[in-house]
Order: C-alpha cells, then sequence, then structure tokens
C-alpha cells in the first residue's frame, strides 16, 4: 500500500510538473507575440514619421508663405497710393520703413 501511495503522490507530482512546464512555455509564448506586436506597431508608427513630420514643415512653410505675400500685399497697395508723389515727411518714411520691415520680418519667418 505504501508503494501504490508513493507511486500515486509521485504520478501527482509529475502531472503538476508538466502542467506547470506547460503553462510556462504557453505565457512565454503568449509573451513573445505580444512582444512581436510591439514591434510591428513600433516599426508602424517609425515609419509614418517622416511623412507626419514633412507634412508639418510643408503647412509651416506655406503659412510662411502666405504672410509674406500679405505683408507684399500691403506694401504694394501703401506704394500704389504714394505712386507720384514723394513722401510727404517723416510720418510716410517711417510707415513704409515699417512696412520693409514687416516684409523682411515674414520672409525671415520671425513673425
Amino acid at each position: 500500500m505504501e508503494k501504490t501511495a508513493g507511486v500515486s503522490v509521485l504520478a501527482r507530482l509529475e502531472r503538476a510538473e508538466q502542467a506547470a512546464r506547460e503553462r510556462r512555455l504557453s505565457a512565454e509564448a503568449e509573451a513573445e507575440r505580444e512582444l512581436e506586436a510591439a514591434a510591428r506597431t513600433v516599426g508602424e508608427i517609425e515609419a509614418g514619421a517622416p511623412a507626419r513630420i514633412t507634412a508639418a514643415l510643408a503647412a509651416l512653410r506655406e503659412d510662411h508663405l502666405r504672410r509674406a505675400r500679405d505683408e507684399i500685399a500691403t506694401i504694394e497697395a501703401e506704394l500704389a497710393a504714394l505712386e507720384g508723389r514723394e513722401a510727404d515727411g517723416p510720418a510716410e518714411r517711417e510707415r513704409f520703413g515699417q512696412a520693409v520691415e514687416r516684409v523682411v520680418s515674414a520672409v525671415l519667418g520671425e513673425t
């Protein structure tokens, strides 16, 4: 009877050990799948980054160009108003100087 009880306990221990091994292998396989999925996600994110950066820079560039065009239009309108006559004095020369500064700032991206 003692032999049977010992064999029974030993068999139960072996089954428990086998079950634990299977759970460990299953957990390792699941961890590996999660790692692969995470690596794919990171790869997809990294692959899209250059396009997003390029688009953001293009939008920024276009905004600067638009502002520069607006400033140029303002100066051209002021020049058209002054056309055919000299600046009346320091006030108009100052306004013209400010307009030129706005265009230069817009072109250089300082505004």
